[in-house]
């Protein structure tokens, strides 16, 4: 990309992140943020020095792309719906997951009538702890088959679960799901089978009204490998290596070696992108860097067909999964996020 993209943005929620990461980027150029009249959306674009608008038709004429962060019928919204009315205005379409599987199919067809480019950012892939986890995993089942995969993750979470898996595993089919427990209301055990390998998925079934950012965590992903284990903690490290088990050596009498001076040996535990930083690092910096990268992609002329059937699929598995699940329930109780002495000292 030479020339700056003049860029909108949908939605003024998440959408704060991929309107800081725009104006930011010099790759693109900030046109305004679209909303609904809300104030929020008016400061937003007054934070900025940007324009507000709160209607298409006030949409400029030499827009490129836009960035819609609006959900979809899910979550009760009309993201797709103002994807298809951009289009229309010749705009190619950066839109947020999750989409039902209709609503995208519908989408990537409108826009190929068009010749519209249009693409589904399940934005925690591109992560740079988690692009590294990704490539670490793929590397361990080339090598030999991994043997099993546990989740934990959120509800917010899943479909991002699940389009990292497909990357990681390079397929989504054969797909097999079983809910096996349900241990308390809000927490879902599933039993899935993705290209042939077993995942243990627990959910964490809560959703709070009108505040989807309210979390007990993210996500956290266990690869378990005949050679060892590879976890990443949450889409921001670190990610942990475990060796198999190296059981200390014996002499010729059958005695553990644990009697010799101490010798360096393999830890029982490596670190890899360790970045120790903070939620104000991260909401700040991270993400409304990386909220563009799919972006830069799309722009760049990056091939996206084999990506977009990969999102078909997932987002099949993906509403297939939630609706067994059932609707979130409400969380029990609010608590303030604490470090651990401090929680324990109370």
């Amino acid at each position: 990309m030479t020339t700056a993209i003049n860029t909108i943005v949908a939605g003024s929620r998440f959408g704060q992140f991929y309107a800081k990461g725009i104006a930011e980027d010099p790759h693109f150029n900030l046109l305004g943020i679209l909303g609904q009249g809300s104030a929020r959306s008016a400061a937003l674009a007054k934070q900025l020095n940007t324009r507000c608008f709160n209607h298409l038709k006030e949409i400029p004429a030499n827009t490129q792309l836009a960035c819609i962060a609006i959900g979809g019928a899910a979550r009760g919204k009309t993201g797709p719906a103002i994807a298809k009315a951009l289009m229309d205005k010749q705009i190619d379409i950066l839109i947020e997951h999750p989409l039902l599987p209709q609503e995208l199919n519908e989408l990537l067809s409108y826009a190929n009538s068009l010749g519209r480019r249009c693409i589904v950012n399940s934005f925690y892939s591109s992560l740079p702890a988690v692009e590294q986890f990704i490539n670490s995993a793929q590397k361990l089942h080339r090598k030999s088959p991994i043997r099993l995969i546990e989740v934990t993750c959120n509800i917010q979470l899943s479909y991002a679960i699940l389009d990292i898996l497909a990357i990681i595993l390079q397929a989504t089919a054969p797909t097999a799901f079983q809910i096996t427990t349900e241990r308390l209301e809000a927490i879902k055990e599933v039993q899935l089978n993705l290209a042939e390998t077993a995942i243990s998925l627990t959910i964490i079934n809560e959703l709070a009204a009108n505040d989807d950012g309210a979390m007990t965590m993210l996500q956290r992903i266990h690869i378990i490998h005949q050679e060892g284990t590879l976890t990443l903690t949450s889409p921001h490290g670190p990610i942990l290596w475990e060796p198999i088990v190296n059981a200390p050596k014996t002499n010729n009498q059958g005695l553990f070696d644990i009697f010799d001076q101490p010798t360096k040996s393999l830890p029982h535990i490596a670190y890899y992108h360790n970045q120790a930083t903070d939620w104000s690092t991260i909401y700040q910096q991270l993400w409304p860097s990386y909220a563009v990268k799919a972006a830069q992609q799309l722009m760049a002329g990056k091939p996206i067909v084999a990506n977009q059937q990969r999102t078909i699929d997932v987002c099949a598995i993906w509403q297939e999964l939630t609706q067994a699940l059932s609707f979130p329930v409400a969380p029990k109780q609010q608590v303030r996020p604490a470090l651990l002495e401090s929680i324990l000292e109370n």
